[in-house]
């Protein structure tokens, strides 16, 4: 299963980090929407853990800070990967690294109660500077006990990330020495220095200083052996590494990998070309080096094999009787191994030749499938100022808007596949493909899977989990945006090429009206929510229905439109299922002016459909 990297937000969608690997191609989920138990039972049978949901008096205890995260935000995190939910944030340059006020930004974006902002640790802002806001009169010190152990409940450890203490002097200027930056930080609140110890080493020296008490060094050393003795590491402190490694690529695992990678391409485009028909299809033509080359993503480590479209498409011509052949076409990049800092792009006087021999071999070819997107280099975390990530497009990066052009210039049935980390702005494919498949990165099977979708045997239910923008200059966008923030542009739409929660099939579904199970209930009540789904095609497939919710008209501004429930279901041609979702006053409430997390009397209108956009809706009266 995958999930959002905790440094990606809505507002990042030009930093190299794999938004899309989200897909889950299991739901609608949204990078900036309210989640559903949906999800998170999915990731619970995938695996996945997370803490208890929170109640209804709010407050956040040790192990909720995820389920804040899943149910607001819609964001899934393991629980060893905290990170940097809380601190990383809506930044001043939209660069991976760079500063802004996160933890108010993330209460602004998500309604949540917070007052503060830059807690503890955040390598792109490590500075007692978030105190403003936060009305404590007192210390960073005071505040992080106030705040993360006093309203929050938390109980575990905080940690610094990659270097953030040393860059206390070498970036943000705020000390002269290590010993000031240890003092500083002990003093915010962070408990251990990762990844090498620079200041920390010095709090010898402030202890014997007294600047530093022992007891403030117990109270430390106490709650990190606390996590270890939690954690078994006492009990158990070795792995046995023949276990782990006979457990790891298992007959099951591929499975699954096959399984999770078949359900996560979103099929955006098709006029009737796919599923691919191989007793027409006649001679296919496969362009793009990673037709051949397979990307995974950053932070995938290396499988121990990878099946690339090629490769399950070769295989798909021998069993079914027509011929491939395959054209380089365009390269990204001179290698696309994600940890190298240096990348080398491609020159132009090499795509050339390559476009010019794709062009040549495609005027012989019956029908085309081109493999587009990114890979490891062109879409990665920018961590260091000789390791960047970030982009200033969200374009097909390259020649590849080149090739395509020319390709589809020849007028040839031609299908796109993208497999890229980020969401892109693929106009011209919209406009001239016949069909456009957005794959995201799929992992080792990825050739098997995407033959399971373009020959028919598996049918797209996949559905965006972000809005995709047609340009740059749209960004940020989503869907769940307050009512003043699209007036327009003189020059262009405020619509995305393709609306949050979108995904086409190959089969038709009708999605009804809601229905309630009453029509009025009390600010503490909830009511059932039932819609009918059919599938209305001539073959079997998935929908996910998408319930959102409005509140008409309320004490702050809300979002026009947020996702509360979804429910991916799978049916034969004519099947009908009725989808049945429990509204609470969890997916009604807010925090007021006064942050008080509320229920206020008035309307609410609900609306069900396949995605954010194509919604039949009715009115619920809470009183």
């Amino acid at each position: 299963m995958n999930y959002l990297h905790p440094h990606l937000n809505r507002r990042q969608a030009l930093l190299g980090l794999g938004a899309a690997s989200v897909a889950l191609a299991t739901s609608a989920q949204a990078l900036d929407a309210p989640a559903s138990p949906g999800l998170k039972d999915l990731a619970a049978a995938k695996g996945m853990r997370f803490g208890t949901a929170i109640g209804a008096k709010g407050g956040i205890t040790d192990a909720n800070v995820r389920a804040i995260l899943l149910r607001e935000c819609n964001l899934i995190v393991p629980e060893n990967e905290l990170k940097m939910y809380v601190t990383h944030n809506n930044n001043a340059t939209d660069y991976n690294f760079a500063p802004g006020d996160a933890l108010l930004d993330f209460a602004q974006s998500n309604h949540i109660a917070m007052r503060g902002h830059n807690l503890f640790w955040a390598r792109d802002e490590f500075t007692p500077a978030w105190l403003k806001n936060y009305d404590f009169g007192a210390t960073p010190k005071a505040a992080a006990e106030k705040l993360l152990r006093g309203e929050w409940g938390f109980k575990g450890i905080t940690v610094s990330d990659y270097f953030a203490l040393h860059e206390m002097i070498t970036r943000h200027h705020l000390v002269t020495d290590d010993t000031e930056a240890a003092f500083r930080a002990l003093n915010a609140g962070v408990d251990v220095e990762t990844p090498d110890r620079a200041a920390y080493p010095h709090l010898t020296d402030l202890i014997a200083a007294g600047r530093v008490s022992e007891d403030q060094i117990n109270a430390v050393v106490r709650r990190i052996l606390e996590v270890k003795f939690l954690g078994g590491l006492f009990e158990r402190p070795y792995i046995d590494a023949k276990k782990a490694d006979s457990l790891t690529a298992t007959p099951e695992a591929v499975a699954l990998a096959h399984e999770a990678a078949t359900r996560t391409p979103v099929l955006l485009k098709n006029n009737g070309i796919l599923p691919f028909n191989t007793k027409k299809i006649g001679k296919l033509l496969v362009l793009g080096t990673h037709a051949k080359d397979t990307p995974i993503g950053g932070y995938s480590d290396v499988p121990r094999h990878v099946v690339s479209i090629l490769d399950a498409v070769t295989a798909e011509g021998k069993a079914q009787g027509f011929s491939v052949d395959y054209s380089e076409a365009v390269r990204l990049t001179e290698g696309h191994v994600w940890g190298q800092d240096q990348i080398n792009f491609t020159p132009d006087s090499v795509n050339d030749k390559l476009i010019a021999d794709a062009v040549a071999a495609a005027k012989s070819a019956d029908t085309i499938l081109m493999v587009l997107g990114d890979n490891e280099q062109t879409s990665r975390e920018g961590w260091a100022d000789n390791h960047l990530g970030d982009r200033d497009s969200l374009d097909l990066i390259g020649r590849q808007n080149d090739l395509a052009a020319q390709i589809f210039a020849l007028g040839k049935p031609t299908v796109v596949f993208l497999l890229n980390g980020r969401p892109l702005s693929v106009n011209l494919l919209d406009e001239k493909a016949d069909a456009l498949v957005e794959g995201w990165y799929m992992g080792q099977e990825t050739g098997w899977a995407a033959a399971d979708i373009l020959f028919g045997r598996a049918n797209p239910g996949g559905k965006l989990p972000v809005s995709i923008a047609r340009d740059v200059g749209q960004l940020p966008i989503y869907y769940n945006y307050k009512p003043s923030a699209r007036r327009g542009y003189i020059d262009g739409s405020t619509k995305p090429l393709y609306p949050f929660g979108y995904g086409l099939s190959y089969t038709t579904f009708d999605i009804s009206a809601p229905m309630l199970e009453k029509a009025s209930i009390g600010t503490a009540d909830s009511v059932n929510v039932s819609i009918d789904v059919t599938n209305t095609g001539s073959v079997k497939g998935d929908e996910v229905v998408q319930l959102y919710i409005r509140d008409d008209v309320s004490s702050v501004t809300r979002p026009l439109l947020e996702l509360k429930h979804f429910k991916r279901v799978t049916l034969n041609p004519g099947e009908k299922q009725t989808v049945t979702f429990a509204v609470t006053p969890a997916d009604l409430w807010f925090f007021n002016v006064d942050m008080q997390r509320v229920v206020e009397p008035g309307t609410f209108t609900l609306f069900a459909g396949p995605n954010s956009v194509d919604l039949k809706s009715v009115v619920l009266t809470v009183a």
